[in-house]
């Protein structure tokens, strides 16, 4: 069974070289990548005046007030994104991939739905762009089926991308995870108690462990383990059984 990557139910609005810094870039040629959120966020984007991004989680029923306009004097679009951490083979770093292409987010939810590919953490992806300007194509091709390298888990465990704060106006690379409740990373409401969220984890990896999957290096938990941690811990085991395509 293909483990959910997108929501329950999630349906593409119909309608109308890497990067610098932590945002990658979709460069001419191919990028390459190895999702590493076990979802990513999902929003709509537009540009102000102030030629800042502003992320909503929900699509504006109108153009806001300080929505860029183009050269004509018209608003120009909130574009729908997803925005997920990736791994970037070419820069070797954690980076968010923010994506606004109907063809890529088709090209992703096409392997996701694919029982030989399934939930994106389990392979590398290959976007490939070509054209130019209003001639500009994309194509989306998996590789690579398997487990991220040991170096990749650790460096994503030890540094935790919080999407929240994407439409926070924060920055998700030094916002802590769920810093008061890690019930977030576990599938809980932040209301949820934290003795929960561990009983949940425990449950996660007996079941990963009833798998066949080795679970050693997540098994080692300290009682005062912090909230931001744990989750970072859980984020790396669900995307472990993912990569697996394992659903329980």
């Amino acid at each position: 069974m293909v483990t959910s990557f997108l929501p329950a139910g999630y349906q593409a609005p119909t309608g109308g070289g890497s990067g610098s810094g932590k945002y990658l870039r979709l460069k001419d040629g191919t990028t390459k990548i190895r999702v590493l959120s076990p979802s990513p966020a999902l929003g709509w984007e537009y540009w102000n005046t102030s030629g800042k991004p502003v992320r909503l989680r929900d699509k504006p029923l109108r153009d806001p007030v300080d929505i860029r306009l183009d050269d004509s004097g018209k608003a120009e679009k909130v574009k729908h994104f997803w925005a997920m951490a990736v791994w970037d083979y070419e820069s070797e770093e954690i980076k968010i991939l923010q994506v606004t292409q109907a063809t890529v987010q088709n090209g992703i939810s096409i392997l996701c739905q694919d029982e030989d590919w399934g939930h994106p953490t389990g392979y590398d992806l290959k976007i490939t762009k070509t054209g130019k300007s209003l001639e500009t194509k994309y194509s989306v091709v998996a590789a690579n089926k398997g487990p991220i390298s040991k170096a990749i888990r650790e460096k994503w465990e030890a540094n935790p991308v919080n999407l929240d704060a994407l439409f926070e106006g924060a920055d998700p690379f030094t916002t802590p995870v769920a810093a008061t409740d890690p019930a977030i990373a576990l599938g809980f409401k932040s209301t949820e108690h934290k003795s929960a969220c561990w009983e949940k984890y425990g449950q996660l990896l007996v079941n990963a462990a009833e798998s066949g999957l080795d679970v050693s290096n997540f098994e080692d938990l300290d009682d005062n383990l912090t909230s931001e941690a744990l989750t970072a811990k859980a984020n790396a085991l669900k995307a472990l059984i993912a990569s697996q395509n394992i659903d329980f």
